[in-house]
Protein backbone atom coordinates (compact mmCIF):
# COMPACT_ATOMS: atom_id res chain seq x y z
CA UNK A 1 0.00 0.00 0.00
CA UNK A 2 2.91 2.32 0.71
CA UNK A 3 4.16 1.96 -2.88
CA UNK A 4 0.81 3.10 -4.26
CA UNK A 5 0.77 6.18 -2.02
CA UNK A 6 4.31 7.08 -3.09
CA UNK A 7 3.40 6.64 -6.75
CA UNK A 8 0.30 8.82 -6.43
CA UNK A 9 2.34 11.52 -4.69
CA UNK A 10 4.83 11.53 -7.58
CA UNK A 11 2.10 11.41 -10.24
CA UNK A 12 0.25 14.49 -8.96
CA UNK A 13 -0.29 17.05 -11.69
CA UNK A 14 1.28 20.41 -11.21
CA UNK A 15 -0.44 23.74 -11.68
CA UNK A 16 0.83 24.11 -15.23
CA UNK A 17 3.83 25.70 -16.83
CA UNK A 18 2.03 28.87 -17.92
CA UNK A 19 0.13 29.62 -14.70
CA UNK A 20 2.86 31.88 -13.25
CA UNK A 21 2.67 34.05 -16.38
CA UNK A 22 -1.13 34.04 -16.71
CA UNK A 23 -1.52 37.76 -16.01
CA UNK A 24 1.23 38.59 -18.52
CA UNK A 25 -0.33 36.32 -21.16
CA UNK A 26 -3.77 37.86 -20.68
CA UNK A 27 -2.29 41.38 -20.83
CA UNK A 28 -0.39 40.59 -24.03
CA UNK A 29 -3.44 39.01 -25.64
CA UNK A 30 -5.71 41.92 -24.71
CA UNK A 31 -3.09 44.29 -26.18
CA UNK A 32 -3.47 42.46 -29.50
CA UNK A 33 -0.46 40.12 -29.36
CA UNK A 34 -0.68 36.96 -31.43
CA UNK A 35 -0.25 33.53 -29.90
CA UNK A 36 3.10 33.23 -31.66
CA UNK A 37 4.27 36.51 -30.14
CA UNK A 38 3.16 35.29 -26.70
CA UNK A 39 5.19 32.12 -27.29
CA UNK A 40 8.23 34.31 -27.96
CA UNK A 41 7.68 36.14 -24.68
CA UNK A 42 7.34 32.84 -22.82
CA UNK A 43 10.52 31.52 -24.48
CA UNK A 44 12.38 34.55 -23.08
CA UNK A 45 11.08 33.51 -19.65
CA UNK A 46 12.32 29.94 -20.16
CA UNK A 47 8.94 28.35 -20.96
CA UNK A 48 8.51 26.43 -24.19
CA UNK A 49 4.98 26.46 -25.53
CA UNK A 50 3.34 26.27 -28.92
CA UNK A 51 0.69 28.73 -30.09
CA UNK A 52 -1.90 25.95 -29.77
CA UNK A 53 -0.91 25.38 -26.14
CA UNK A 54 -1.28 29.09 -25.37
CA UNK A 55 -4.70 29.11 -27.05
CA UNK A 56 -5.86 26.07 -25.05
CA UNK A 57 -4.51 27.59 -21.84
CA UNK A 58 -6.43 30.83 -22.36
CA UNK A 59 -9.59 29.01 -23.41
CA UNK A 60 -9.47 26.77 -20.32
CA UNK A 61 -8.80 29.70 -17.99
CA UNK A 62 -11.69 31.65 -19.51
CA UNK A 63 -14.04 28.69 -19.21
CA UNK A 64 -13.02 28.09 -15.58
CA UNK A 65 -13.59 31.77 -14.77
CA UNK A 66 -16.99 31.76 -16.47
CA UNK A 67 -18.07 28.60 -14.68
CA UNK A 68 -16.98 30.03 -11.33
CA UNK A 69 -19.01 33.21 -11.83
CA UNK A 70 -22.01 31.63 -13.58
CA UNK A 71 -25.42 32.00 -12.05
CA UNK A 72 -27.17 28.78 -11.07
CA UNK A 73 -29.60 27.50 -13.65
CA UNK A 74 -33.27 28.00 -12.80
CA UNK A 75 -35.23 24.92 -11.92
CA UNK A 76 -37.77 23.73 -14.44
CA UNK A 77 -41.37 24.17 -13.37
CA UNK A 78 -44.11 21.72 -14.15
CA UNK A 79 -46.41 22.82 -16.96
CA UNK A 80 -49.98 23.50 -16.03
CA UNK A 81 -52.31 21.46 -18.21
CA UNK A 82 -54.74 23.44 -20.32
CA UNK A 83 -58.42 22.61 -20.65
CA UNK A 84 -57.83 20.76 -23.92
CA UNK A 85 -55.11 18.63 -22.37
CA UNK A 86 -57.34 17.69 -19.45
CA UNK A 87 -59.83 16.16 -21.88
CA UNK A 88 -57.11 14.29 -23.74
CA UNK A 89 -57.94 15.86 -27.08
CA UNK A 90 -56.49 18.48 -29.36
CA UNK A 91 -57.88 22.01 -29.46
CA UNK A 92 -60.51 22.54 -32.11
CA UNK A 93 -59.34 24.55 -35.12
CA UNK A 94 -61.96 27.06 -36.12
CA UNK A 95 -61.07 29.07 -39.17
CA UNK A 96 -63.70 29.08 -41.84
CA UNK A 97 -62.05 29.92 -45.15
CA UNK A 98 -63.58 32.73 -47.17
CA UNK A 99 -64.78 31.00 -50.32
CA UNK A 100 -65.45 34.26 -52.16
CA UNK A 101 -61.74 35.17 -52.31
CA UNK A 102 -59.22 33.10 -54.10
CA UNK A 103 -55.58 33.10 -53.26
CA UNK A 104 -54.81 32.13 -56.85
Amino acid sequence: MGEITEYLARAQRGKGKMVPWQDDIVALRSAGATYRLICGYLAEQGVTASPAEVHRFLRRRGRDRLLATALPRPQATARQPGPERDKGQLPKFEWPPDKTKSSW
